[in-house]
């Protein structure tokens, strides 16, 4: 309009310092004096945020046996959900590596000196899927 008084018509606006409306045509709401109630309950409802669902594949972990340190290559990607622990061969969890979203790729973990050398299990999973890979930690 050109003016923050918006623009000048001589019955919607007189003082309106802006562009001036020649035409009828032109449908002219004056600017908000006050700000609008906000009180009414809106019939939009917000749709729910969706999870990200990854797609992703354990490739490898070495070196396997390993000694406190290891790598794991991940193909994909992950989704928020996306948990990596260390479980014994009771299916007790003993180690959780990494939690929250990865992308592929090759990620180094160092496990507790306190373990016991033993077999273990790598254990991935997300709300969709979970994959396991055996590893044995030698002292």
């Amino acid at each position: 309009w050109g003016h923050e008084s918006g623009p000048y018509h001589p019955t919607l606006n007189p003082t309106g310092q802006g562009d001036t409306l020649l035409s009828d045509s032109v449908t002219f709401i004056p600017w908000l004096t006050a700000p609008p109630d906000t009180t009414q309950p809106s019939a939009i409802r917000p749709e729910p945020v969706r999870p990200v669902v990854g797609t992703w594949d354990l490739q490898a972990v070495f070196p396997n046996p390993f000694n406190n340190a290891f790598t794991l290559s991940l193909a994909g990607f992950t989704g928020n959900a996306f948990r990596l622990a260390m479980h014994n061969v009771l299916g007790q969890e003993v180690a959780e590596l990494y939690s929250g979203p990865m992308l592929g790729g090759s990620y180094s973990f160092t496990v507790s000196a306190e373990l016991a050398s033993g077999i273990y299990f790598i254990v991935a999973h997300d709300d969709l899927v979970t994959e396991s890979i055996k590893v044995v930690l030698l002292k």
